[in-house]
C-alpha cells in the first residue's frame, strides 16, 4: 500500500519537474500523512463500535472516544507506518460491519432503545439475510481478510470472536443459523478469500517480479525455521507485565476491573465476546517466544470499549449504559474524583508529548540534517538537480550508520538514490538449520561490532562493500573506538575524526548500546 503511495507521488513529482529538495520532503512526509488518516479512521470507528455496544447517545461511547484520543500509545504508535498500525485500523473498521445484531443481548440497550427492539425482529424474521446485511458482511470479510494477509496473527482475533458467537447462535436459533446464515457466510467468505488471494498474488508479482505468497513465507520464517527468536525472546508473561501496561498506562486498573466484570456477563453480551477475544489473543501470542507490544496493538480498541464503563462509573454519577439526554447532561456536570481525573489526563498528555517529541528523537532528527548536507554538497548551480555522482572517489559511501539495527529510518528517509550509505546489519541465519549449535552461536554484523568494536572496524571496515565513508552516524558511546581506529588507519597521512553534529536522543534507554546523544562525525582524510 505504501509502495503505491511512493509510486504515485514519484510519478506526479516527475511530471511536475519538482526539485530534489521538494521530492525528498514529499516522499518522507506523504506516507506519514496517509498513516495519520488511517489513525483517525481507527479513532472514529472505535467510537462507532462503542455506540453499537452502549447505544448511539450513550455517555460511555464518548468516554471511549476520549480514551482513544488521550491514549499515549495511540499518540506514539498510530501514525507510524508499521503494518500493525494498519492492521488495527482494518480490524476495528471490519468489526463495525460485523453482524452483532444476531447475538446482541437486548438488555444491554434497555436504557437507550436504539437497537433492542430491532434485535428480536431480526432474529425472528431473518432480516439479517437481506441484501444490505450481506453487503455489510462482505465489507467485513474483505477488511478482515486483508488484515489477516497483512498480519497472519490477526486470524487469532477472528477465530476467538467467531467461536463464542457460533455457540450462542446454535443455542438460540439453530435452524436459522445452520439452514441459512451459516451457508451464506461460508459462500461470502469463499468469495472474499478468493478475491483477496488473487489481488494479493497479482500485487506481489508486480512488486517482487516473481510469484510469491508472503503469509506462507511468514509462517515458514517464524514457525518452521524459528527465526523470530533471533530478534529477541521474552518471558511468557511479557504481555501481562509489560505489554498491557505500556498499551494502557493510566487505564490499566480500570481495564482489569472491566475484564473481570465482562467475564461474568451472559455469553451473548458483546462485551463478554470482546473480552474472550482479548484474552485468547493475548494468551495465544504469549506462547510465541518473540514478543513486542505492537503485536497486541490491534486489540487496543476492544480493550478501551471494555474499560470505558468502569471509567464512566468511577468519574461520573451516571449509569455507564444510560443514554445521553438534556437531563443527564446537567447531572453529569458534577464529576466524581476530579483530582484523579485531572491527574490522569495531565499525565497522559505529558507522557504522550514526551514519547512522541522527545524520547528517541535524535535518531529521527539526524536524517533530515544528513539529507540537507548531501543536497548542499551535490546540488547543481541552478538548484534543479543533484549531480549523478559524488565529487570525490565514486566508491566512497557518503555515510555509514554504526549503531544497532533499525535505530533510524535509514534509506526511507535518505531518499536520494545516489546518496550511498551502509549500516550494520542483523540478517537472520537463513542458511543455518534451527536447533543446532551453529545457530545458537551465530552472531550477526551488529553483534560482532559490539562484541569487539576495535577488531570489527579493523577487519571488516575498509574493504569492498564496507569502505570507510565520508561521515559516520552513531551513538556517543562509540566515539573513542572510532577515533582510535580511524586515526590509526594511515597515521602518516594524519586522519582525523571531527564531530559535525550532536543531537539529543533520550534521557534513558533500556538498551545500553543506544544510550547518549546521536552524533554525526566527519572522517577527515589527511594529506600525504
Amino acid at each position: 500500500m505504501f509502495a503505491v503511495v511512493y509510486f504515485i507521488a514519484e510519478k506526479l513529482l516527475k511530471l511536475l519537474k519538482s526539485s530534489p529538495q521538494i521530492r525528498a520532503t514529499v516522499l518522507t512526509t506523504l506516507p506519514n500523512l496517509v498513516q495519520a488518516y488511517f489513525a483517525s479512521l481507527g479513532d472514529f470507528y472505535t467510537w462507532e463500535l462503542s455506540k453499537k455496544v452502549f447505544g448511539k447517545r450513550s455517555n460511555t461511547a464518548w468516554v471511549v472516544l476520549m480514551m482513544s484520543v488521550l491514549s499515549p500509545w495511540q499518540w506514539f504508535f498510530s501514525t507510524r507506518t508499521f503494518s500493525n498500525s494498519l492492521e488495527m485500523c482494518l480490524t476495528i473498521i471490519a468489526l463495525n460491519f460485523w453482524p452483532w445484531e444476531l447475538i446482541s443481548n437486548p438488555e444491554l440497550h434497555q436504557n437507550c432503545r436504539d437497537t433492542s427492539e430491532e434485535i428480536s425482529e431480526i432474529i425472528d424474521t431473518g432480516v439479517m439475510l437481506d441484501a444490505k446485511s450481506i453487503k455489510k458482511s462482505r465489507i467485513c470479510l474483505f477488511l478482515a481478510g486483508t488484515a489477516c494477509i497483512l498480519r497472519p496473527t490477526n486470524l487469532l482475533i477472528w477465530f476467538s470472536l467467531t467461536i463464542p458467537q457460533v455457540n450462542v447462535l446454535l443455542a438460540k436459533i439453530p435452524r436459522l443459523f445452520i439452514g441459512k446464515i451459516c451457508p451464506i457466510f461460508l459462500v461470502e467468505g469463499l468469495k472474499c478469500v478468493s478475491l483477496l488471494l488473487i489481488l494479493s498474488a497479482i500485487s506481489d508479482r508486480i512488486y517482487y517480479h516473481t510469484w510469491i505468497f508472503p503469509p506462507y513465507n511468514w509462517l515458514h520464517f517464524n514457525i518452521a525455521q524459528d527465526l523470530a527468536i533471533f530478534y529477541g525472546a521474552n518471558n511468557w508473561h511479557f504481555y501481562f507485565t509489560q505489554g498491557l501496561p505500556q498499551l494502557l498506562v493510566t487505564y490499566l486498573p480500570f481495564t482489569l476491573i472491566g475484564l473481570c466484570n465482562a467475564l461474568v456477563m451472559p455469553p451473548n453480551d458483546i462485551r463478554f465476546i470482546l473480552t474472550v477475544t482479548v484474552m485468547v489473543t493475548v494468551g495465544s501470542l504469549s506462547l510465541i517466544s518473540h514478543k513486542e507490544v505492537r503485536f497486541i496493538y490491534p486489540i487496543l480498541p476492544l480493550i478501551l470499549i471494555i474499560t470505558a464503563p468502569i471509567v464512566t462509573k468511577f468519574f461520573t454519577n451516571s449509569d455507564p449504559l444510560a443514554r445521553k439526554t438534556v437531563r443527564s447532561n446537567s447531572q453529569n456536570r458534577s464529576l466524581q474524583h476530579r483530582f484523579l481525573l485531572i491527574i490522569s489526563i495531565v499525565l497522559n498528555v505529558i507522557l504522550a508529548i514526551y514519547i512522541t517529541t522527545v524520547h528517541q528523537s535524535g535518531v529521527i532528527a539526524i536524517l533530515p540534517h544528513l539529507r540537507k548536507s548531501y543536497e548542499d554538497s551535490y546540488l547543481t548551480d541552478d538548484g534543479s538537480s543533484l549531480l549523478p555522482k559524488p565529487i570525490n572517489n565514486k566508491t566512497t559511501p557518503y555515510v555509514a550508520f554504526i549503531m544497532p539495527c533499525h535505530s533510524t529510518p535509514y534509506r526511507s528517509a535518505l531518499i536520494h538514490p545516489n546518496l550511498k550509505a551502509w549500516a550494520l546489519t542483523c540478517s537472520p541465519p537463513l542458511h543455518i538449520p534451527p536447533y543446532t549449535v551453529e545457530r545458537l552461536n551465530y552472531r550477526d554484523e551488529a553483534d560482532r561490532f559490539y562484541d569487539n568494536p576495535v577488531e570489527f572496524l579493523q577487519r571488516e571496515v575498509g574493504r569492498k562493500g564496507r569502505e570507510w565513508p565520508l561521515f559516520i552516524v552513531g551513538f556517543e558511546g562509540i566515539e573513542n573506538v572510532l577515533r582510535q581506529v580511524w586515526e590509526s588507519v594511515d597515521e602518516k597521512r594524519g586522519n582525523k575524526l571531527k564531530e559535525r553534529k550532536r543531537i539529543f536522543n533520550s534521557h534513558w534507554h533500556d538498551d545500553l548500546r543506544r544510550k547518549g546523544d546521536v552524533i554525526l562525525w566527519e572522517l577527515v582524510r589527511g594529506s600525504d
